[in-house]
């Protein structure tokens, strides 16, 4: 196993919002108009995630 393979986690990210109809459409705002997005992430270990 390699270092680069030793270092991978699996990672899950759900629950991406704001969305329209589960997804399947984009968002629209206007140019300069703030959007927060929030999302559940998971992974294994104990680290700290942040983005």
């Amino acid at each position: 196993m390699t270092e680069c393979e030793r270092g991978r986690r699996r990672v899950v990210i759900e629950g991406v919002r704001p969305e329209i109809d589960g997804g399947r459409f984009p968002i629209k705002r206007a140019i300069g108009e703030k959007v927060i997005v929030e999302a559940d992430i998971f992974a294994d270990g104990h680290d700290s995630l942040s983005c």
